[in-house]
């Protein structure tokens, strides 16, 4: 009965966990490559008797109050995936969020709608790409710090974010380094996460760095 149904695409799957990687103004400062933007949504879905397509995200939550709904008006995620779908020739309207509030006794839900214009997704998708010109000016101030084995010089290179994100989702895994007199001390013992967003299994190429802590060289361990 939902008028927001899976899209059908040309191979005939539906559109449920829809995943996408589009190249961005820029490349790679390695390897030459496109920097892509991409992610997966959880369903791009059509208006029923209309072309019309949205973005269909659901959030759960603890518990879903009267602010709820105006907590997403400018969460870049959205405006993300929207443009996404309009660059691949979908006649996006915009995002619906739907809040799902899961209690002991209860279930409580909640939904916005969110209205994007193409000014709104060009802005987006303008300061997305001033954002990986920052990481890749960073990246570049932090490169030869690394490879002369001055961890201070390449920690002091990337901003610290003293906000939401440090709690959110259980919290950053790194925040004991930011709180840490030397970080950098920490640095030998993180895993290495190779980060694949159109994977199952996003983070499934990580591997654990402390199995083979031997007494080798920063430069040996780091595989340079």
């Amino acid at each position: 009965t939902d008028i927001f149904q899976p899209l059908i695409k040309k191979d005939k799957s539906p559109a449920v966990e829809f995943r996408f990687a589009i190249p961005t103004a820029h490349l790679h400062p390695l390897t030459g490559d496109p920097i892509l933007f991409a992610g997966r949504t959880d369903m791009l879905a059509q208006q029923v008797d209309s072309d019309m397509c949205w973005i269909v995200d659901e959030k759960t939550t603890k518990g879903l109050g009267a602010s709820w709904q105006y907590q997403w008006d400018m969460r870049g995620q959205f405006y993300g995936y929207t443009w996404a779908g309009l660059v691949m020739g979908y006649n996006m309207q915009g995002t619906i969020v739907r809040g799902i509030a899961i209690q002991q006794t209860q279930f409580g839900f909640q939904e916005k709608a969110l209205f994007f214009t193409r000014h709104q997704l060009d802005l987006w998708w303008k300061e997305a790409n001033r954002k990986i010109a920052l990481m890749i000016e960073m990246f570049e101030k932090a490169r030869s710090p690394y490879y002369d084995n001055d961890l201070r010089t390449m920690h002091d290179a990337f901003p610290m974010s003293f906000g939401e994100a440090c709690g959110s989702y259980g919290g950053c895994f790194m925040k004991d380094a930011c709180v840490q007199e030397k970080p950098w001390d920490l640095y030998r013992s993180w895993e290495t996460r190779i980060w694949d967003p159109l994977a199952d299994d996003p983070a499934g190429e990580s591997s654990d760095r402390t199995k083979d802590m031997a007494d080798v060289s920063f430069k040996e361990f780091m595989g340079m």
